[in-house]
């Protein structure tokens, strides 16, 4: 039967215990034959501190190997680097999705004919994940013969996380810091975000490499909450009229629309008054430029100043990416004749997007350097009919026998 203990969230921090010292301390047995490392993050730090213990382990002959997630640029190029030079294969995992999946786990799996010992639980590769940080794992150890459905269990782990990674080498490593996916640990955090609102540059990139995983976004946030009308906040200073200030949504803390769409042959793309006041925030509305009409005569409209920057991609009826854009500049109005919010989007977006189309428009977080990340759906995709069952709310049809859905995630 395996032995079964654990890390405490004080123990690393107080030094009682660190993985760090457990990883080097099983580098040195005679007892194991393979590391497998999957994480969600890597820094050279760690990397750096075993680099001798890794040299000494492959000298005898015994492996390294690693699966390493790039989402969120929690993972640096240096350290990519380190485990290309030092390992006997390193996979990178993740997906081309932008839904807010991010590869997370964390295992570490020391493997040999006759002893396994295994850690699974919060540690990344990283100094805090090793060292410093409050974390927590769960360590089986014991004898693979007498373990074999255990060890079985674990080894599937490595198999399954291979469903979402590629092979690292060196030029995928350059194509992912050319793309802007890889922290540089040669930048300190202030420099990477100093430009923050004032550079129009897209920062996520589609690779193209990992496999195809058809992937099931979150549930919606309810109708009845969706639906809620924001209360305006009224504002009194003393002698002083009472004055309204912009109403605060309900739905504040969504950072994802999902909406059917009729892509214009003019490029325009008709989103949702409806959506907008039950969002504004998500929106930047109300807006506060006006459009520049082209006759003098005519009545210009609220559009959104500047232009919102995004990613844009369109997926075809296989799965496939067949039209994007980076660092595009949005053009959004508000129609208030018909109420309606329009965004213009390039020809080839609204060549490969049919009439009820699904729009996925998503803002990242909040250390982006542009404001959303557009996907949209033909009908028949993978993804079509999850995003379809996202959408809780039915707009007025305009007269179309089938009328466009939409909701919030």
């Amino acid at each position: 039967m395996a032995h079964i203990s654990f890390l405490k969230p004080t123990d690393q921090p107080t030094g009682t215990s660190r993985l760090m010292r457990i990883i080097a301390d099983c580098l040195s047995q005679d007892a194991y034959e393979s590391l497998r490392m999957i994480v969600a993050f890597a820094k050279l730090g760690p990397l750096v501190r075993l680099k001798k213990a890794f040299q000494d382990w492959r000298r005898k002959g015994k492996t390294i190997e690693a699966i390493i997630g790039i989402d969120a640029k929690g993972t640096s190029e240096q350290a990519l680097r380190f485990a290309l030079e030092n390992f006997d294969t390193c996979r990178i995992a993740g997906s081309e999705s932008r839904m807010n999946i991010t590869f997370h786990p964390k295992v570490y799996l020391f493997d040999g004919a006759n002893d396994f010992n295994a850690f699974i639980g919060s540690n990344n590769l990283t100094i805090g994940g090793l060292e410093t940080n409050f974390e927590t794992f769960t360590q089986l150890k014991g004898s693979v013969p007498e373990n074999e459905r255990l060890v079985a269990d674990i080894r599937a782990i490595w198999d399954d996380a291979q469903r979402c990674s590629f092979y690292l080498n060196a030029e995928t490593l350059l194509e992912l810091s050319e793309k802007g996916r890889l922290a540089d640990e040669t930048k300190n955090r202030q420099g990477e975000t100093a430009n923050h609102g004032k550079t129009r540059t897209a920062e996520w990139q589609p690779l193209g490499k990992f496999p195809h995983i058809k992937l099931i976004p979150p549930s919606p946030i309810p109708k009845e909450e969706s639906a809620k009308k924001a209360t305006p906040k009224a504002a009194a200073k003393k002698g002083k009229r009472k004055t309204t200030k912009a109403a605060e949504s309900t739905l504040s803390y969504s950072r994802t629309l999902v909406i059917q769409v009729f892509p214009h042959h003019n490029g325009e793309i008709l989103l949702s008054k409806i959506a907008v006041n039950q969002n504004p925030q998500f929106f930047g509305y109300p807006f506060k430029g006006r459009t520049k009409p082209k006759f003098d005569k005519n009545t210009p409209y609220f559009q959104r100043t500047p232009d919102p920057v995004v990613n844009i991609s369109v997926y075809d009826s296989a799965g496939n990416v067949c039209a994007g854009h980076g660092a595009f500049g949005l053009n959004t109005v508000y129609y208030s004749l018909k109420h309606e919010i329009r965004i213009t989007v390039p020809q080839d977006v609204i060549r490969n997007a049919p009439n009820y189309s699904i729009l996925v428009m998503r803002q990242p977080d909040s250390t982006a350097s542009y404001d959303y990340d557009i996907d949209v759906f033909a009908p028949g995709s993978q993804e079509y009919d999850e995003y379809l069952a996202v959408c809780n709310q039915t707009l007025p049809s305009g007269g179309k026998a089938q009328p466009r859905k939409f909701g919030w995630l």
